[in-house]
């Protein structure tokens, strides 16, 4: 669903009906909205987008969610590269735990980052009147939760049997490293190689 916009690039919009926080949150403001909602910073939030390019973002989307928002913010010019890449059997894939996160994630070692024009915001509506906390933000596309994640779908596997982070992209915990898949066998094809 797209957003009302006059804008271009318009942000485009993944709705959800999840509950709001009823507590007081007291973050940073980030930015604005389009429509004027504010938007503030949580302690444990995941985004990796310079706080410039985040406030474009914000006011480029319009929203209308109730909840829970999923944004995809397409600037229609390079914004930066994107670590999260479509693998295939000629990649080499590993697992390592990234701090502050609860599991696993699949890594692909020898690649590189790819040039990006969108930016992904994930926002959820609080107790306070027009305002939205920021859950993650990052650049590039739509990615389905991990599959350890409370928030996984049912297209969580697929996906993560078929992408993965760039090696070294991001800080992980020390000797969690592994070659073993540490989902159910739809995860990982039978025809992608691990590390050696």
């Amino acid at each position: 669903m797209k957003n009302h916009t006059n804008n271009p690039m318009p942000a485009v919009l993944r709705h959800s009906a999840f509950p709001s926080q009823h507590h007081h949150l007291a973050g940073p403001v980030l930015g604005y909205t389009q429509n004027g909602c504010r938007v503030i910073d949580r302690p444990n939030s995941h985004h990796h987008v310079p706080r410039e390019l985040l406030r474009e973002a914000l006011a480029r989307i319009n929203l209308q969610a109730v909840g829970f928002a999923q944004c995809l913010v397409d600037f229609g010019r390079f914004v930066g590269l994107s670590t999260c890449v479509p693998t295939d059997d000629r990649d080499t894939i590993v697992y390592a735990q990234r701090e502050r996160r609860r599991g696993l994630t699949r890594f692909v070692k020898h690649r590189r980052p790819r040039p990006c024009s969108t930016i992904m915001v994930i926002l959820k509506q609080t107790a306070e009147p027009n305002t939205w906390v920021l859950i993650t933000a990052f650049i590039g596309s739509h990615a389905e939760p991990e599959p350890w994640d409370l928030k996984a779908t049912s297209l969580s596997h697929d996906f993560w049997a078929s992408h993965a982070l760039i090696w070294g992209s991001e800080p992980v915990l020390a000797d969690s490293e592994t070659t073993t898949c540490p989902w159910h066998a739809p995860q990982q094809p039978s025809n992608v190689r691990t590390a050696m």
